[in-house]
């Protein structure tokens, strides 16, 4: 039965051809159809011969079948039915309208625009994903629970780089997420606009606008970047010193190249979409800022958080200033330039040592004894020692300028060491059994050992410092 049925509707589809081509005028309209009708009718064509692939429609009528069709279709929706006569038929296609074309296809309505001008829709979709959608998910979330993204604020030092947008980006991922979980998302953007990244771009700044000047070539500086009243008269001050003048102008300029930079930055991460309190958001020159930071301060010190002691400071001798730890930047390829220093050993008086005479005893009575005198080595060594030579004791340090503060010298417990009469001088070296052959290269100098010993028999040493003298 489907096979009569398909046979039947091929006969059918044939005889339709049949009566729509017989009007010449028709099949000479046929390739002036709508441009936006073409593929339909291409499509039903295909269709067609796929439908009646057991009628001899597939290869001589198929085409024609499709544009008989296209026709049918077209018309059958504008009247709901074929019409009898042939001629009504070509007349009611050829004069429909391009609006009676349109209302006959199904296509789907949007409102999206065919072209996008970004200088158009950039402000309203920015201004929506940065501020609008940061206000309503306040009012919407008002009676939520609060998360708070604390930003760790970037440098006002420049411009953004890959490490500004990665970070941004996560923070804006953790607070959209947030808020789609129905929190209320408070999350106020700011800037450090203190510390020593800050004040070498505002000294290279002023070095190249020194250098501009010079050459002919300077600009007034622009409002951004343009100093506060109050800042020009720190910086134009005559009270104090020199010194302290020159702080001031410093302090001045490096203010004005963090709010240019600030207002650089600002904008490029709205151009990124970030959501937050841009209105409020804060930098650390705020006095705000500054009295918080005081009054924590003073909390600390109220509680002995803060106490004043002694501890290495890290010193650029570049930039001459401290650096904390994580202004550090270590180059892994650098072999440093050490140097070998002797101590000269001098004989502790008599008691210093024993067990009943302890570490500390033996540190005062060392400090108090001004003769050098025989090295209380073990007997098979100190035999070996002339009178009028020498014996140090070798250290080894890539900071030679830490030598004029030097304390006290070390020995490991768990290290061998050995005393070795040098070929050139008369004098012995007392060093790590390890660091003999070492040694010798580096001073160019053959040596003879003389004997071992342990770490723990030299802490009853006294040694005098190379530099000042003292015990």
């Amino acid at each position: 039965e489907d096979s009569a049925d398909m046979r039947r509707g091929a006969a059918a589809m044939a005889a339709l051809r049949r009566r729509i081509g017989a009007q010449g005028a028709v099949a000479a309209k046929m390739g002036n159809l709508p441009r936006n009708l073409l593929p339909l009718r291409d499509r039903i064509g295909q269709l067609s011969t796929l439908l009646f692939r057991s009628a001899p429609l597939q290869a001589a009528e198929g085409g024609n079948v499709g544009k008989s069709l296209c026709q049918v279709i077209v018309r059958g929706s504008q009247q709901g039915a074929a019409p009898s006569q042939p001629g009504a038929q070509s007349d009611a296609f050829i004069h429909m309208s391009e609006e009676e074309i349109k209302a006959s296809l199904c296509l789907p309505t949007t409102t999206m625009p065919m072209r996008v001008s970004p200088l158009k829709v950039e402000p309203g979709l920015l201004q929506k994903l940065c501020h609008d959608h940061y206000e309503w998910q306040s009012e919407a979330n008002a009676s939520s629970p609060a998360f708070i993204l604390h930003d760790g604020p970037p440098y006002a030092n420049g411009d953004l780089h890959m490490g500004h947008l990665l970070n941004k980006v996560l923070k804006d991922i953790i607070n959209r997420e947030r808020m789609l979980r129905g929190f209320r998302v408070i999350y106020q953007p700011g800037w450090d606009c203190h510390g020593l990244p800050i004040e070498l771009k505002a000294a290279q700044l002023e070095s190249e606008r020194a250098r501009k000047q010079a050459a002919g070539e300077g600009t007034p500086p622009s409002p951004e970047v343009a100093v506060s009243q109050g800042e020009r008269d720190l910086s134009s001050s005559t009270h104090g010193t020199d010194a302290e003048r020159a702080a001031l102008r410093v302090r001045a300029r490096a203010a004005a190249c963090a709010r240019e930079a600030m207002a650089q930055q600002r904008e490029s991460f709205l151009q990124w979409g970030v959501m937050g309190d841009w209105n409020n958001a804060y930098h650390s020159m705020l006095p705000a800022f500054e009295s918080g930071e005081l009054g924590i301060l003073r909390a600390m010190l109220r509680r002995g958080f803060i106490f004043r002691g002694q501890r290495p400071v890290h010193w650029s001798p570049a930039s001459r200033t401290a650096l904390a730890e994580a202004e550090l930047e270590y180059q892994d390829d650098h072999i440093s330039t050490a140097a070998y220093i002797g101590f000269e050993l001098c004989s502790p008086p008599s008691g210093i040592g024993s067990p009943e005479g302890g570490a500390q005893n033996t540190f005062e009575a060392a400090a108090s004894h001004d003769s050098v005198q025989t090295v209380p080595l073990p007997e098979r060594m100190a035999s070996r020692i002339a009178s009028d030579e020498r014996v140090l004791a070798v250290i080894w340090t890539t900071t030679p300028w830490t030598i004029p503060a030097n304390q006290a010298v070390c020995a490991g417990s768990g290290i061998e060491y050995t005393l070795a009469r040098g070929t050139s001088s008369q004098r012995c070296f007392l060093l790590a059994s390890a660091r003999l052959e070492a040694f010798s290269e580096a001073i160019s100098e053959e040596l003879t050992p003389l004997g071992t010993v342990d770490g723990p028999t030299l802490a009853s040493l006294g040694c005098k410092h190379p530099i000042s003298g003292r015990r």
